[in-house]
């Protein structure tokens, strides 16, 4: 079966995300995958995007073929949607919006037309999803939300499209409690599935050897978000802890106990993940839809190891292994961690998630 999976993702890029993972589970069962990269635009290349940097501009549009993987293109505009604090800009961008919709890529075109299943994930590409369906009417399409769009900077087109997808999708699905909920005022239940972040088992049971010396080790791992004022108050008052963070990272503190790692291969992390001693969900309130974030699956591999999480009160959920605290607030801060310090791991449960090869033959099924 030919499956053609866009991501606003690089194929070959260090952070590998769930579309990265499912792509490898199509591809483990014997389908035939392409991972598209798409959005992405001049207007990306002259922000200098980090994706540029695994790119070669020769490779751009072209379909290129591995031996022991999955194919990969990326489908270069000129131009893509975004938004603009001023709503007179939005309304003069509907142009871009109209023009992004239609497909003109002659080898993009030609992927579609012959793919049997195309997942969409939660970017400018819902756009594209009316345009496919007119490509190729007997595609079956399936939106996978990995993001709460909600809480990203997205022009009010893209968030309007989202609400108008249940003409176009076989079924939609979503990774956390919010989003199911969000997303039941515009889809019918019948057309929406409720499934967790997934892991690659194979890669998560393999032995690893730890990457610290000694105990106390906090970790947290992210591209861009996290709590500076949360991990500097807890650098200070426990200094004889240290605080891993492996990401690109801004390196904002400088005390000895605070170590930028900087970016890994995503199988990298997972050791650091494995033996940390606590694990760190602190990121700062960005507004509406970053609730979404309690199901992350950075918060998942902390409960699937069954790491002491400290997390912030505004991602709260049921699991035993999180303590949660106020933001800027020192005394909930530290308490919080302290609490954390006298689990013990063992004692915690371990969270069942499902392998990514299921989430795929589910996706097939329905």
């Amino acid at each position: 079966m030919k499956v053609l999976l866009i991501s606003k993702h690089i194929a070959n890029s260090k952070r590998k995300a769930g579309f990265h993972h499912l792509a490898d589970a199509f591809y483990r069962l014997g389908h035939d995958v392409t991972f598209v990269t798409s959005p992405l635009s001049l207007l990306d290349f002259v922000k200098r995007d980090y994706r540029f940097r695994t790119l070669e501009i020769g490779t751009l549009r072209k379909i290129l073929y591995c031996e022991n993987s999955y194919s990969s293109y990326v489908y270069f505009t000129l131009f893509h949607p975004f938004n603009s604090s001023f709503w007179l800009v939005n309304l003069a961008l509907k142009f871009i919006v109209n023009q992004y919709r239609l497909i003109r890529s002659s080898s993009f075109i030609s992927l579609i037309r012959v793919a049997e299943v195309v997942v969409v994930e939660s970017t400018a590409a819902i756009l594209l999803v009316k345009e496919i369906k007119r490509l190729n009417p007997l595609c079956k399409v399936i939106y996978k939300a990995s993001d709460d769009i909600v809480f990203h900077d997205l022009h009010p087109s893209i968030l309007k499209a989202e609400t108008e997808l249940g003409n176009y999708i076989s079924f939609a699905s979503v990774p956390t409690g919010s989003m199911y909920k969000r997303f039941t005022s515009f889809l019918n239940k019948g057309s929406l599935y409720f499934d967790k972040h997934a892991i690659n088992k194979d890669l998560y049971t393999k032995e690893y050897s730890s990457p610290y010396i000694g105990n106390n080790n906090a970790i947290f791992i992210g591209t861009w978000l996290f709590d500076k004022d949360c991990i500097e108050i807890l650098a200070k008052h426990s200094p004889d802890w240290r605080f891993y963070l492996i990401g690109p990272l801004e390196q904002c503190i400088s005390l000895p106990n605070v170590i930028f790692i900087g970016e890994l291969k995503f199988e990298e992390t997972i050791a650091y993940i494995k033996y940390a001693n606590i694990g760190l969900h602190t990121i700062p309130y960005m507004g509406k839809g970053v609730e979404s974030l309690k199901d992350s699956l950075k918060s998942m591999q902390y409960s699937y190891f069954q790491i002491p999480t400290l997390a912030p009160d505004f991602l709260a959920t049921d699991r035993l292994n999180i303590k949660y605290y106020t933001p800027n607030d020192e005394s909930s801060i530290t308490s919080s961690f302290e609490m954390l310090i006298s689990m013990n791991k063992k004692d915690l449960p371990k969270i069942e998630m499902k392998d990514w090869v299921e989430v795929a033959k589910e996706f097939l099924d329905r």
